[in-house]
């Protein structure tokens, strides 16, 4: 359970952090026969820039949801990182994206745990099937209230702060419809806005990221050549 994955590439993380979500998912269902404590959260409120530099609402979403990763999306400068797709669960590790706070340590790059996640008034979860006939719980970003997370740190006071979803200015590379049909979908540049959650789900994550933490338990998905970079990535490890 702490095992922490490291990669060079955004999308290998990316790729791993879903993968590792389903694993826990099939195996509470198994185990407990629901995934209570699970959520999908979709970014929403999507829309399109057009040649006029309007916007207009985007009528394809679930195009975007099923095809676009955190590592097909670009924010404007200083926004972070955006998943178009969230998948957390109670106690999942994940790291804040955007600048919050940071005199009182709530900055992009703060790793964290989810201790709440807390849906507005009158809203009910849909819910999503995932492989292996496993239901999961999903909801639009804005029927998010609040996501109440803990600091991994512990020598941060106060140890407890909160996140709201926010407004995205993004560019998406987004397949052609068309091109679903073939082995290779060809993907196009589209700049957006979307409104997400300001946090990545962090149980594998680049040796960027992984600096000034410290782990106790490594795998390293693949190895990268560039200068330093494996011995960021060991020196993380707290033991031989």
């Amino acid at each position: 359970d702490d095992v922490k994955y490291a990669t060079y590439y955004n999308r290998d993380r990316d790729a791993i952090n879903s993968a590792l979500f389903e694993k826990r998912c099939r195996h509470i269902f198994t185990k407990h026969g629901h995934t209570h404590d699970s959520i999908l959260i979709f970014s929403n409120q999507l829309q399109v820039r057009t040649g006029s530099k309007t916007y207009q609402p985007f009528k394809n979403c679930k195009l975007f949801w099923e095809n676009c990763g955190e590592d097909d999306v670009e924010t404007a400068m200083m926004e972070g990182r955006m998943d178009p797709v969230l998948k957390i669960y109670r106690k999942c590790r994940v790291m804040l994206s955007i600048n919050m706070d940071v005199p009182n340590g709530i900055a992009n790059g703060t790793q964290a745990e989810i201790i709440n996640i807390k849906l507005k008034p009158g809203v009910t979860p849909q819910t999503i099937i995932l492989s292996n006939d496993i239901p999961i719980a999903a909801v639009h970003a804005t029927d998010v209230e609040k996501i109440t997370l803990q600091h991994c740190n512990d020598r941060i006071q106060p140890n407890i702060f909160c996140v709201e979803p926010k407004e995205y200015h993004i560019s998406a590379k987004i397949p052609k419809p068309q091109s679903l049909q073939n082995k290779r979908s060809h993907k196009i540049r589209v700049p957006m806005k979307a409104t997400q959650l300001p946090i990545i789900i962090n149980n594998a994550t680049t040796g960027h990221k992984l600096q000034g933490s410290g782990v106790d338990n490594l795998f390293v998905h693949s190895w990268s050549k560039v200068q330093n970079w494996i011995y960021v990535i060991l020196s993380r490890v707290t033991t031989r």
